[in-house]
């Protein structure tokens, strides 16, 4: 007859061996005659627990424990089976308890017991988890990620990075470390180091579709939307049935040279074929609401320092409660002091980060929304699916977006006549509202510096500000034969991605591929705020690019009294100047053709005097119009949509 101990080790080598039922029979011929031995139950649970049976291994280690209550290893296994069965509280006390008893070598409750902490959010007692684990196995590949993921969690980069690298070099297989080394890599502007962390990843799993995502945000930001377009698509075919993949793709097709809006809607439609919702919530009737305000929400994760942020900062601050009643969902992590400006003159504000679809609904049917107005689109964070599922009984894009959604319950899309002019209607599945004085209001910065005279002897100096992913191969030629037509002037381009050297030196490549001499190219990186609105100064021209126009861009530097010429397309992407600047009364910068382009930046950077004139004239005229007025903005909104509620 074996004895005791020839049993107990027959129960653990067949464990380890994956014998789960071996070491089921060793431990009951123990318990048999020791109903409470503890090492035997503890072998018993977890084989129950690889067996799938859970909760008869989770009842055995409780046995366990109880007959042996300093038994380490059986505590640590105990907290790991309730963690996995979302018991956090009891599991944190397991482990807590292992901790306790067990030797300082013995690290995996520790471990475990970061993990807890870490998908609870207290990232703070995680990582003091972690670093207790580290101070005895400074090596332990897992521990070093799952830190390095905390601090990224917490906003401390720099340290997540070095953990992130060391882990990578332990583990060069691992690609959830490398893909973590991108992704810091891509938030400090190292844009070539996190796209080989990516290839280093994507060599590892290439069916990691989220890397594919990301490279393909990291090529947009390298200015390379065809690469970027082929990136998203992958990530799609490695995951078919992720909308946000699909929506990704979407938003990178605007950035094509030679896109028609009749492929945009085609793609749209079949996005929302394939993803939408099959079965949307009816609508509801629409009370009357003559003598009372509409009750107006806003749905978006970019209510800051963001182009939708300064676009509805004079529309919220601007609206009368007695008319409308703004209240505004905000799915922004990082808030700033726009957030704050917004949720301030807003009627309310809702975070809704941490909720799902399902709980935004309620918030938006206990406030009462009459007007649900999505301002994200396809863009990252957005909350589609909740207008896709109707969530109120008259929904509308606007401000965030480009043109269509696709979305089948998105009723309206309001634009103005020169982002979408009549007869364009059929290219846009929302019907399309029409706002009188432009589609978005502008709030200027107050911290923005004064225009200044140009100074005399520099050089004559077209402009752009763009990001990057908006230079394509047409707008480059278009820019290498201006320079070529202007041989006295530079061309600067600055936005913060061309802070990466390798991102730069591609640009430069791109350019004289495109026939420009890059001797007359200038590039800068990024700058706060107000430093890169001074860097105006030091342009006379700034050149709008196609085909995705600048929005915000292009009111920033009219703001900073420098004229701006445009050349508009045919999809809603490409009119944005074009908007800005028909209802400024600045026609005469917009263009017929590219030799129309060319001919009046051409004729205009050599023309001092009216160059002088602008720099003078164009911040008053601005603030004077109604793209600043904010109250005007929002009461035209208003009639629009009590126009549209009326109908039913």
């Amino acid at each position: 007859m074996p004895s005791l101990a020839d049993l107990l080790a027959r129960a653990q080598t067949s464990l380890v061996a994956g014998d789960s039922r071996g070491c089921l029979l060793a431990c009951d011929e123990i318990l048999a005659t020791q109903p409470q031995h503890p090492e035997a139950l503890h072998f018993a649970g977890l084989a129950h627990a690889a067996l799938n049976d859970r909760a008869k291994g989770i009842d055995c280690i409780r046995q366990a424990v109880g007959s042996a209550p300093t038994f380490a290893a059986a505590w640590s296994n105990l907290g790991s089976l309730l963690m996995d069965e979302g018991e956090l509280a009891e599991a944190e006390h397991a482990l807590r308890t292992a901790i306790r008893h067990g030797q300082p070598s013995f690290t995996s409750p520790l471990y475990n017991l970061g993990n807890l902490l870490r998908h609870q959010g207290r990232l703070t007692e995680a990582e003091d988890a972690y670093g207790k684990v580290l101070a005895v196995s400074p090596h332990h590949h897992a521990t070093l990620y799952n830190l390095a993921s905390t601090l990224q969690e917490h906003g401390r980069p720099d340290a997540a990075l070095a953990l992130a690298q060391t882990a990578l070099r332990l583990a060069p297989q691992h690609a959830e470390s490398a893909f973590l080394v991108g992704n810091l890599l891509r938030t400090q502007g190292r844009l070539a180091e996190a796209l080989a962390a990516y290839d280093t990843a994507l060599a590892s799993d290439p069916g990691h579709a989220a890397c594919h995502t990301n490279r393909g945000n990291l090529l947009s930001e390298q200015g390379r939307p065809l690469e970027a377009l082929a990136a998203f698509q992958t990530a799609l075919n490695v995951a078919p049935h992720n909308e946000r993949y699909a929506s990704n793709l979407l938003c990178a097709l605007h950035y094509v040279d030679g896109i028609t809006p009749e492929a945009l809607l085609d793609a749209h439609l079949f996005r929302d074929q394939r993803y939408g919702c099959p079965e949307p919530r009816p609508a509801p009737p629409r009370p009357s609401r003559t003598g009372q305000p509409l009750t107006v929400g806003l749905v978006s994760a970019d209510f800051g320092c963001h182009p939708v942020g300064w676009f509805c900062l004079p529309l919220v601050e601007g609206a009368d409660s007695q008319d409308m009643r703004l209240v505004l969902y905000s799915d922004r992590l990082n808030e700033d002091q726009n957030t704050h400006r917004l949720e301030q003159a807003a009627f309310a504000f809702r975070r809704i980060r941490e909720c799902d679809d399902e709980q935004v609904a309620e918030m938006i049917a206990a406030d009462g929304i009459d007007v649900l107005i999505d301002a994200s689109g396809h863009t990252g964070h957005n909350r589609l699916s909740l207008f896709a599922n109707r969530a109120a009984p008259l929904q509308a894009s606007w401000a965030a977006y480009v043109g269509t959604t696709g979305v089948a319950a998105m009723d309206l899309l309001l634009a103005d006549a020169c982002q979408i002019p009549a007869g364009d209607e059929n290219l846009y599945r929302e019907r399309v509202i029409r706002l009188p004085v432009g589609y978005v209001p502008y709030a200027a910065p107050p911290y923005a510096p004064a225009p200044q005279p140009r100074q005399m002897g520099v050089p004559l100096t077209f402009g752009s500000f763009n990001n990057p992913v908006k230079l394509s191969e047409g707008i480059l030629q278009q820019w290498a034969l201006l320079l070529g037509n202007v041989p006295s002037a530079r061309l600067l381009v600055k936005f913060r991605h061309l802070d990466d050297p390798a991102t730069a030196q591609h640009l430069r490549m791109r350019f004289a591929a495109a026939g420009g001499d890059i001797s007359r190219l200038d590039i800068e990186g990024g700058a706060p705020h107000a430093e890169m609105l001074a860097a105006y100064h030091r342009v006379d021209v700034a050149l709008d690019t196609a085909p995705y126009s600048g929005g915000l861009t292009t009111l920033e530097a009219l703001w900073m009294g420098v004229p701006v010429i445009t050349m508009p397309g045919r999809t809603f992407a490409s009119r944005h100047s074009l908007s800005h600047l028909t209802h400024l009364g600045l026609a005469e910068l917009c263009s017929q053709d590219w030799d129309d382009y060319r001919a009046k930046a051409a004729s205009l950077i050599t023309d001092s005097a009216r160059l002088s004139r602008y720099r003078d004239t164009l911040r008053p005229h601005l603030q004077a119009s109604p793209l600043m007025n904010g109250a005007g903005f929002a009461r035209h909104l208003s009639q629009a949509l009590r126009a549209v509620w009326e109908e039913a």
